[in-house]
């Protein structure tokens, strides 16, 4: 199903994948919809832009060199960078990359994500994300209620 038409439900966990490799888009594939994530694949820039803006993605996995030669070309990456909190903080980011030591946090924070993974370790790529994820989850666990809180006051 095109993901322009894929339509997200209450009870879905929706995930983004910005891969350029096939092996690597199937990797992170099986690894998201095994932790149960409907996941949506960005093909360029634009498709990525426009998706992450429009749905609350609970995890987004970007690749380094996404279409682009280089990090430094990256513009979805650019994108997530400069983006306003109010759109970062629904979603655990994971910057893929030939480049990086996998859960290198210092790294991470430099790159402006949550995790940075190396492709060599792509295989585990699933424990990596329910680590981040529910690290992601614990650290916002309280600002979270207290928006719920003000909500129904």
């Amino acid at each position: 199903m095109n993901p322009s038409f894929d339509f997200i439900g209450v009870s879905d966990r929706p995930a983004l994948l910005a891969l350029t490799s096939p092996e690597w888009q199937e990797i992170a594939r099986a690894a998201l919809t095994e932790l149960g994530y409907k996941v949506h694949q960005a093909a360029a820039h634009a498709d990525f832009i426009a998706n992450f803006t429009q749905v609350p993605y609970e995890v987004t996995v970007i690749e380094e060199n996404f279409a682009a030669d280089n990090i430094q070309e990256n513009r979805s990456l650019e994108f997530l960078r400069g983006a306003q909190m109010s759109q970062r903080r629904h979603s655990t980011i994971v910057l893929v990359g030939d480049t990086f030591t996998s859960f290198d946090v210092f790294e991470a924070l430099r790159q402006g994500v949550h995790l940075v993974v190396n492709r060599s370790e792509m295989l585990v790529l699933i424990q990596f994300i329910q680590k981040a994820a529910a690290e992601n989850q614990l650290f916002l666990q309280p600002y979270r209620e207290a928006q719920r809180r003000l909500a129904a006051a």
